[in-house]
Parts: structure tokens; sequence; C-alpha cells
């Protein structure tokens, strides 16, 4: 989309939504946007008979985050119904000059206030996601059954991994602990753990087990075939690294 020729100079603290869109490019210029807040975890309160406090136990979850960008919209910008379609489309948002972004939960409207002197307060609100993911993720690429992946987050972080091969394959992370295996694997297979999905184009496909995690700094992913019928060619990691 053009940015407007008439319009005011341009945010140097603009926002970006999708990747592909900027506040500058809609006619909003940012004010100040918000220090990265940090996540608030989940903790659970236990009444314990006979101690004289409860327990508090931290939990492995953690509560969206609520963030508001103050802007302005001047007279000679688009029409508010051009901002409310930018905004009613983002999945993803991010600030100029972050190596993060959010993921977009809900846009609440946001707040409009006339200001004076052409110009219009206007408090953008976006319910996101917890967690920063790490804008540069490179997939991870191996024909190997054995492949070190680091994740540089400060959180676990829930990988996709796609696996080329067929018949019936375990994957798994350092141990047996954390491994699924997946049956009728036909050329390849996705195992999602973002949703918790194993699939091939719209088939899912039968499982056992639990699809694994990546933790904080060196993991070990080993992929098997389970028979010698069975193949592996090749597996592309995912990482969705983020930090709270």
């Amino acid at each position: 989309m053009p940015r407007p020729s008439t319009y005011a100079p341009e945010s140097p603290d603009y926002l970006i939504i999708n990747e592909n869109q900027t506040s500058n490019d809609i006619g909003i210029w940012v004010d100040t946007p918000p220090m990265p807040p940090m996540a608030e975890q989940v903790y659970r309160e236990l009444t314990i008979p006979d101690r004289e406090e409860n327990l508090t136990v931290a939990d492995e979850s953690y509560k969206d985050i609520q963030l508001a960008v103050k802007a302005y919209i001047f007279d000679n910008a688009y029409d508010m119904t051009t901002v409310y379609s930018w905004l009613r489309g983002a999945k993803k948002l991010r600030f100029k000059d972050d190596d993060y972004y959010y993921r977009v939960k809900k846009v609440l409207p946001p707040t409009l206030n006339y200001s004076g002197h052409g110009k219009t307060m206007i408090t953008l609100n976006f319910v996101v996601s917890p967690f920063r993911y790490i804008k540069v993720d490179t997939t991870v690429v191996s024909t190997t059954s054995t492949t070190t992946v680091l994740n540089t987050g400060n959180v676990y972080c829930r990988p996709q991994y796609k696996i080329f091969g067929s018949g019936t394959i375990t994957l798994k992370v350092d141990d047996d602990t954390n491994k699924i295996v997946i049956s009728n694997v036909d050329g390849y297979c996705i195992v999602d753990a973002e949703r918790m999905l194993v699939y091939k184009d719209s088939t899912f496909l039968s499982t056992t087990g639990i699809i694994p995690f990546l933790d904080v700094g060196s993991s070990s992913v080993i992929v098997t075939p389970q028979s010698s019928g069975d193949t592996f060619t090749k597996i592309e990691i995912t990482r969705n690294q983020r930090v709270v």
C-alpha cells in the first residue's frame, strides 16, 4: 500500500504488522513504543494441613500480555476504515530494530482522543502471546539420525519437525522420556509441537508417546526407523525460539 504523499514526517519508532506493512505505510505516527514487558508466570497456592503457610508452586504456563501503543493520526492521513482493516489482519507484531516479534492473539478496539493542531491521538491495543519470538530463526536441516540443535532463547521452545521417510519412525529428544512413535509415514510427516498435532497434508497420523520440546541450550534430536523396512532420509526443524 503506497504511503500518503501529504502525510507528516515518518515516525522513527514505527511498528510492523505481519512483516509486510508498517504503521508509517498506514499514516500512523508512533510516539513511544512500549518497553518489552516480562511475562507473568502462573503460580498455584496449595494449602497443606498443619503447615503455617501456603505452598507456592510455579506452573509451566504464562499469562498473555496486553500491549498499548501510543500514536497519532494526522488529518491528511488515511481514514479510519483503512486503519481498522490494517489492524484486523494482525498475526505478528514487531517494532523497528527489534530482533523479536509477538504473536498477536487479539486486536482490541483502539482508543481515539482528539488532540488538536490537526492530529488525533490513537492508542493501539493488542493482546499477544507471553513470549517474544526470535525474528531470524533459521531452519535446521539434517540427513543424519542424530542432530544437535541449539535453543538460544531463555525458555523451552515448541518446534515443528518435518521428517522425510516411510513406515514407522521414532522421534525423540535426548532420551526416551520425550519421544513419539509415528506410524504409516508416506514420504514425509510434520510433528507440530505448537499445535500438538502429527499430520501429512490434511491427514492426521497414528502416534504413541509425547511430542518432544527443546530445552534451553543444546539438545540431541534423534530419528530412528523402527524396522529394516522403514526409512529416514531427512529432518527439517523449525525451532520457534522465544524469550520471556
